[in-house]
């Protein structure tokens, strides 16, 4: 992320006046004070930009401390227009010591900065001093035109869900919506009907700030009011009730900075493991960038930047496996240097020796990163030797397969663990065509449609009839490349027993998967349970074991469990291999989210780039 927000709001404004500061005296006449709403004009800037004018209001919102925005909002009784808005932000810079319930007089020039209608003082004059406020005004999302709130005290009685997070440690920032929103292409085809639901979703938003202008701000807020700790956090799918704030446009959007802390209700609890189901137990688990190699000593490294950060991450990553208790892990995006999966296996054997060992493949492929299998030597052994598919391209990193023996049932399965091309950079000749489906969807669907034919050659040459697919395919599930495997055959294990809103990761506030489990048929007969465990994608990063930009009061929010241990959520696959077995959960039913109305100016030509 960049210094996105290094300028405070108001801050440097080029049309500061020369004029002293202080309470001014005497007051303009009353005829020459003009209503709010004529100030801010009923359009996205104000008519009277370049000119000096006289407001009265009172203060609904103080910004002025240290880190803040260097002024208050006025807000008037309003000019009777339902086009304009009541409110303005005044960019007094402390000057006037003002206070929320203080009825003033400003006169200032008006201007926008950064697309916010603001006033810069030459003179103000407290009327009055603890008069009753404007009555907030109430709100229910979606809300088709923020400009006429702009600089308004708003109230949102009803429950609101929080759906992205992503800003929330650097800057403060939570979005949230009126119900959980989903990746378009998680839930309906790429195209129209995807396009449609992107904008649908962004219409049903709103960005709650901290009335803060630094990064990095410290303490973090939670959104009852209070500073984040260990034991006052929250989750994605949580909801809030009551925000109230007013109104600011900055950094291209409306954001409400709020006045006072809402309601928060535990709606998504942090979840302990799936239960332990069947007679074997597979689990695929994205460990974000575990690497030995540090940043500090080689910047072309990806993972912790010093001793201290990887000793956190080793601790998070190892709570997470060890309470999945899996017998076989495919692991992507650990170090390809032939030294971090073992490492890895020796931190999981720290306080039981023996208990996970590792298929030792060397280097594969030519990137940084690669995928692993670790698993339980007690309970399964690999038989024969690994594969590896090279897909022929530089962007997919090469499949990796194994056929493991469990040892009670002496039953094979092969397992194949995948990581295709990322949708965060383009492919030559393979751009974004604006469906859904991000960069680089037919690199995917190609090596997808390979990987199928691969694996029905039987590379291990052991014999096995069960095949599961494992992996981050960077595809949420309505996508070419997914849809391809289903094509050849391969069930979505995670879909037929999580349902439609399946999910194991969120980007830009709506959730999806993109790590899969697909059976063919031998191997679907056999899978009684597949989900996601949600330790990570419902986290705020805050609570990972990056300290960059972190303050000592958000690094002490660190704690060595699961929680945010990744951005992914690892996925866990229960087969049995008893005579005559079958699913002994029952598949979750199918939903889908019905697409609503986009907002005036929020259309997207295509939808967010997601994955590593």
């Amino acid at each position: 992320m960049g210094d996105r927000r290094s300028l405070a709001l108001g801050v440097a404004v080029s049309l500061l006046m020369g004029a002293g500061f202080g309470f001014a005296a005497p007051p303009a006449l009353a005829s020459d004070v003009l209503p709010i709403g004529a100030v801010q004009g009923a359009g996205d800037i104000s008519p009277l930009a370049g000119q000096s004018v006289t407001i009265e209001g009172v203060v609904v919102g103080d910004f002025q401390a240290q880190g803040q925005f260097n002024g208050v909002f006025l807000q008037d009784d309003g000019d009777g227009d339902e086009t304009t808005s009541d409110g303005i932000f005044v960019f007094d810079r402390g000057r006037n010591d003002l206070s929320v319930g203080d009825h003033v007089r400003v006169t200032g020039k008006v201007s926008e900065f950064n697309g916010q209608t603001q006033l810069t003082p030459s003179s103000v004059t407290r009327l009055a001093s603890g008069v009753p406020t404007p009555a907030a005004t109430a709100l229910t999302l979606p809300v088709t035109d923020w400009e006429r709130y702009e600089g308004m005290l708003l109230t949102f009685p009803q429950d609101l869900t929080i759906v992205e997070y992503f800003n929330f440690d650097r800057f403060g920032e939570i979005t949230y919506a009126t119900q959980r929103q989903w990746t378009p292409t998680s839930v309906t085809s790429p195209g129209q009907e995807a396009i449609t639901l992107l904008n649908a979703n962004s219409a049903d938003r709103l960005i709650v700030d901290d009335g803060r202008g630094a990064q990095n701000p410290s303490p973090a807020i939670h959104p009852n009011g209070r500073p984040l700790a260990r034991d006052n956090y929250f989750r994605g799918g949580d909801s809030v009730a009551g925000l109230t704030g007013v109104l600011s446009y900055n950094f291209g959007a409306f954001k409400l900075q709020p006045t006072q802390g809402g309601k928060h209700t535990v709606r998504n609890p942090r979840p302990s493991a799936p239960p332990q189901l069947g007679d074997m137990r597979i689990a695929s688990f994205n460990v974000l960038n575990y690497f030995t190699t540090l940043t500090s000593e080689n910047a072309a490294a990806r993972g912790a930047d010093t001793a201290e950060e990887f000793q956190r991450q080793q601790a998070k990553i190892v709570a997470a496996m060890t309470e999945l208790n899996a017998d076989v892990f495919g692991l992507m995006e650990i170090e390809n240097n032939g030294l971090a999966l073992q490492n890895l296996v020796d931190a999981l054997n720290a306080n039981s020796p023996g208990t996970y060992a590792a298929v030792s493949t060397g280097r594969v492929g030519s990137d940084a990163i690669f995928q692993a299998f670790i698993y339980k030597p007690g309970a399964v052994e690999p038989v024969g030797n690994f594969a590896t598919l090279n897909f022929g391209d530089r962007k997919n990193r090469p499949s990796l397969v194994q056929t493991f023996r469990h040892k009670v049932t002496g039953e094979l399965v092969n397992i194949s663990v995948n990581h295709l091309k990322s949708k965060g950079s383009a492919c030559a000749g393979d751009p974004d065509r604006g469906d859904g489906q991000g960069n680089c969807n037919l690199t995917r669907k190609v090596a997808a449609e390979k990987l199928a034919t691969w694996l029905e050659s039987d590379p291990t040459g052991q014999g096995s009839t069960r095949t599961i697919i494992i992996g981050d395919l960077n595809s949420y599930d309505h996508e070419d490349p997914v849809t391809a495997l289903t094509a050849a055959g391969y069930t979505d294990v995670e879909k037929q027993f999580s349902g439609e809103q399946a999910y194991s990761y969120v980007f830009d506030g709506m959730a999806g998967y993109l790590d899969h489990a697909l059976a063919n048929p031998a191997a679907a007969a056999s899978i009684v349970d597949a989900q996601a465990w949600h330790i990570n994608a419902d986290e705020a990063d805050i609570f990972d074991y990056d300290m960059s930009h972190k303050k000592p009061a958000e690094q002490a929010l660190f704690a060595p469990d699961p929680y945010r241990s990744s951005d992914h959520d690892p996925v866990v696959v229960s087969l049995h291999f008893g005579k005559g077995s079958s699913p002994s959960a029952s598949p979750a039913s199918s939903t889908t989210q019905a697409p609503g109305t986009s907002a005036r100016g929020l259309t997207r030509p295509g939808l967010p780039r997601t994955g590593i």
